[in-house]
């Protein structure tokens, strides 16, 4: 089903729909009054490898859905955005939901090798917390631990605003303007049943804000921030690792905590027998903190399918 190159296709039409990528996203909360210029560093660091290689711009905020040239992007946009999410409600330009994804195609239609992408989530009242998503995915042949050390510099330098991060596979779909966009969703549906470990990902960003005080789920990489780790017990890993027969590994990096399934991370596919048990485990020691339910991922997801996804290990 997944090619070497991480790619699926419609089995009627043949055309590529789906890629499995390596990723990483990192869920940030933002306050009003925060320093929109801490996340514009923060965006320039964990994109530093793929912005010269994601030359086209999806910009999906209300009104300015298009396809544009990142050199026709000026990056003051972008920034801008930062500023207006750090807004209080006496500033008419406080920014509702958006997202902007760059990527290395010029067409919707294509699947992205490399992208990176920028969210804010919704928000009942203008005092609230506003969640925002940051995410990168690369080639499927991209070595993870490049990722889990970007992952732990994060985890150090803006704790302050850090939810947390999860680095491993996750689905990448054709953009939201594409033709194609609906089957994208029936295969990552499908392609969960079988492969366990992939995160199935939020696709349009519309929990965002949600996720601000839950993972969504465990990764082969999960770091939670100094929030939610206040909230965990220290696992023993000697009896985890015994029972799983192969490594977890937790640190602590300052208040945050990170956690890793296996020296290396696994698609969890079923059907050829691969072993996600230490996924499983520690789901096991996170589910206190990871949703549950009330999420709806899309057609042809419901909220039940969603939660039993969400609960898969349990």
């Amino acid at each position: 089903m997944i090619s070497d190159f991480g790619i699926i296709k419609d089995p009627l039409h043949k055309i590529p729909i789906l890629a499995v990528r390596p990723g990483i996203e990192v869920l940030l909360s933002l306050h009003v009054g925060d320093d929109p210029e801490v996340i514009w560093e923060l965006w320039q660091y964990l994109t530093a490898k793929v912005a010269a290689k994601a030359m086209f711009v999806y910009d999906n905020r209300p009104d300015k859905g298009a396809l544009k040239h990142t050199e026709e992007f000026h990056q003051t946009e972008l920034r801008e955005a930062f500023e207006s999410a750090c807004r209080g409600p006496e500033y008419p330009s406080r920014i509702d939901w958006a997202s902007i994804r760059w990527a290395d195609t010029d067409s919707a239609d294509r699947l992205p090798a490399w992208s990176c992408s920028c969210t804010f989530g919704w928000i009942s009242e203008y005092s609230d917390p506003r969640g925002c998503s940051l995410q990168v995915t690369v080639p499927f042949d991209w070595p993870m631990h490049k990722f889990s050390a970007i992952a732990r510099t994060i985890a150090v330098q803006w704790h302050e605003i850090l939810c947390w991060i999860s680095v491993g596979f996750r689905f990448v779909p054709v953009c939201c303007h594409s033709r194609f966009f609906e089957e994208s969703l029936a295969a990552i549906f499908y392609c969960s049943k079988r492969f366990l470990t992939i995160d199935v990902g939020d696709q349009l960003g519309l929990y965002t804000s949600f996720w601000q005080n839950q993972i969504r789920t465990v990764n082969w990489c999960t770091i939670v921030g100094p929030k939610l780790a206040a909230l965990l017990p220290m696992m023993n890993v000697e009896q985890y690792t015994k029972t799983a027969g192969k490594s977890i590994d937790i640190e602590d990096i300052g208040n945050s905590r990170c956690y890793r399934a296996d020296e290396d991370p696994s698609l969890g596919d079923i059907n050829r027998g691969e072993s996600a048990l230490t996924y499983q485990l520690l789901d096991n020691e996170l589910h206190t903190i990871r949703a549950d339910g009330g999420v709806n991922f899309l057609s042809p997801w419901g909220t039940k399918s969603s939660g039993e996804w969400l609960r898969r290990w349990r």
